[in-house]
């Protein structure tokens, strides 16, 4: 089975973030680093930061556009990045992992414990 990848790359020599979804990540990167690239193209080389694995691409561009609706996606990282620290290991996201409230531009989670 075909798996859909959403992704984020970081480019190495600006603080600039890129998100995507591919089926086929290695060759995806290798485009955005090729000199066929059109805006990825200038802010060369990048490098794979963060990816999310999905069994239908319509899937993965939900999810791609649900990221590229952050207007710093760093904070996403920032948060994903919590979810690995030793405190927070033993939670699990919810059902609705993150959802955005359009009044107030929170996010808030649904957290429950299993242990």
């Amino acid at each position: 089975m075909e798996l859909f990848k959403v992704y984020i790359i970081k480019s190495i020599g600006a603080d600039r973030y890129y998100v995507g979804s591919t089926s086929d990540l290695e060759k995806r990167l290798n485009s955005h680093n090729s000199s066929r690239a059109k805006w990825t193209k200038r802010y060369q080389p990048w490098e794979v930061v963060y990816t999310e694995s999905y069994s239908t691409r319509g899937e993965a561009v939900k999810r791609e556009k649900f990221l590229k609706s952050f207007k710093n996606i760093k904070k996403f990282l920032d948060v994903d990045e919590a979810w690995s620290h030793p405190v927070t290991a033993g939670l699990v996201v919810g059902s609705s992992p993150v959802s955005r409230s359009k009044k107030k531009k929170n996010l808030t989670f649904n957290i429950k414990n299993i242990s």
